[in-house]
């Protein structure tokens, strides 16, 4: 395994994240796990192997980890209407608020984001396979499970209710300020609830 260069990381985390110019919402969805997964492809796939048992481990969390993202988006998108509706109408308010280019500054903004998210493979690279490392590992990957857990469980119930929005619950308020949306709804500068969502969802 070989770290990409400065250069490269860079491209890899800056391209996918132009995928916000073309849908704003896309630029902290799928350019979220492309770009996590791009950076550990090139570490684990190109270049000449390191023998880092803990690098070669980060790295292949990262891969799973935004493989199991965009497997995941793409899912919910193409079953469940609200997501699609929510994308379009995030990408209504995107465009009220300027030109395609006016994004610049949040598609570079949130490649900075995945640089960093990414940037501790490049310390476990030169790691010893201690215990703590090993431990701190350990951890990352439970925290990778809870997530795909958590994110089937939240298909399902969505699915139950047909795709709609869920009621003013615990979980559709962690949902929307949490996660994805979380960061969505901060990178994006804006105010993507209308009163009526913000009153269902109990936040103001």
């Amino acid at each position: 395994m070989a770290l990409p260069s400065s250069a490269m990381y860079t491209a890899l985390c800056v391209l996918p994240t132009c995928l916000g110019f073309w849908k704003s919402e896309y630029g902290v969805s799928y350019a979220y796990g492309v770009s996590l997964a791009l950076v550990a492809s090139h570490a684990l796939f190109i270049g000449e192997p390191l023998t880092s048992t803990v690098a070669v481990a980060h790295a292949t969390l990262l891969l799973c980890y935004g493989v199991r993202l965009c497997l995941f988006l793409l899912y919910r998108e193409l079953t469940i209407p609200y997501f699609r509706e929510f994308k379009e109408k995030i990408e209504e308010r995107a465009k009220a608020r300027g030109s395609r280019l006016s994004r610049t500054p949040f598609v570079l903004g949130c490649s900075f984001l995945y640089a960093g998210l990414a940037a501790p493979m490049i310390l476990t690279a030169s790691a010893d396979p201690s215990p703590i490392t090993c431990y701190l590992l350990g951890v990352a990957f439970v925290g990778w499970a809870l997530a795909a857990v958590g994110d089937a469980q939240k298909t399902i119930f969505k699915a139950r209710l047909g795709g709609a929005e869920p009621p003013s619950a615990p979980g559709g308020t962690l949902h929307r300020r949490g996660g994805i949306r979380g960061v969505e709804s901060r990178l994006l500068g804006g105010n993507h609830l209308t009163s009526e969502e913000n009153g269902r969802s109990g936040t103001g």
